[in-house]
């Protein structure tokens, strides 16, 4: 049987565990999607550039 201070010194090893745990968990889901979103901007703006390219290469073409 435990006695009240070992109850005691689990319970508040549990509650801390507890919150590390979740904090741990929201700062890798929080980067995860940062880093998920950073990834799609630069696609974006890669597209961009590509298509601004082809159609000033296009325009070029037309001149002629």
């Amino acid at each position: 049987m435990l006695c009240k201070q070992e109850r005691y010194f689990l319970t508040i090893s549990n509650y801390v565990f507890t919150i590390v745990f979740a904090l741990e968990m929201l700062v890798k889901v929080s980067l995860n999607t940062l880093v998920l979103f950073v990834l799609v901007v630069v696609v974006v703006v890669v597209i961009s550039i590509k298509n601004i390219e082809f159609n000033a290469s296009q325009s070029c073409k037309n001149a002629l």
